[in-house]
């Protein structure tokens, strides 16, 4: 048999190029492009060549060599030259609308379904920002006098004191949230109220007069607790 009877030889044998494909393992685009292109001088060794001897075995009803490696070549080469050859036919869609490709696809489809999944959820963590957060806890043992929180609307530095201790002193993202406790004195300083929203002790706070203004709010416990 030549090159030639190729396509001859399948059609005589009353087979599509998909049974074909299916038989040889070969995808039907590179079978095409055998039949199509007779005289294509293949590089010896390399897989498209090995293909087409299987091929020409599978017409002639030889046992197909799909195993048959170069001589000449080390294990490693082959395998090198075998994954180059499908992945330059993945790439240029053969492998996808041959059968073998159509498992590929779906399970290339599986595994983007699950990466947007987990990216959306980790999104969503770092954007989640309803929740208070609290810098440092007062004891749970000792009495809590002032439970303040702020919200802010747009990016707002704060500069929070707990009992003499500086525990903000930073910019507040927009939408974001914390929350400040202490025992007996807090102060709080803002450059401008109207960026943010606060609750002191579960009320809503609004301060008196210009709200554009800076101001240092300072909470202390007049019950003596």
């Amino acid at each position: 048999m030549t090159v030639r009877d190729l396509r001859h030889e399948r059609e005589a044998r009353a087979l599509s190029l998909r049974q074909a494909s299916e038989a040889t393992g070969i995808p039907m685009d590179i079978l095409a492009s055998m039949e199509a292109e007779p005289e294509a001088v293949l590089k010896p060794g390399s897989t498209i060549a090995r293909w087409r001897q299987e091929y020409e075995g599978y017409l002639g009803r030889q046992p197909v060599r799909a195993s048959a490696e170069p001589a000449g070549s080390a294990p490693g080469e082959r395998r090198e030259q075998r994954e180059a050859t499908e992945t330059t036919a993945l790439l240029g869609g053969a492998a996808f609308r041959s059968p073998q490709g159509h498992v590929r696809a779906l399970a290339l489809g599986v595994l983007v379904a699950v990466a947007v999944a987990l990216a959306l959820q980790v999104a969503s963590l770092l954007v989640d920002r309803d929740q208070p957060v609290v810098p440092e806890e007062v004891a749970a043992t000792e009495p809590v006098a002032h439970h303040l929180s702020i919200r802010a609307i747009e990016p707002t530095h704060l500069h929070v004191e707990a009992d003499g201790a500086v525990v903000q002193d930073g910019v507040l993202p927009a939408r974001g949230s914390l929350v400040f406790e202490a025992r007996e004195r807090l102060v709080v300083e803002i450059p401008d109220l109207t960026g943010v929203r606060m609750r002191y002790n579960e009320r809503a706070l609004t301060p008196l007069g210009n709200l554009s203004t800076g101001r240092r709010l300072v909470f202390i416990d007049d019950e003596g607790r």
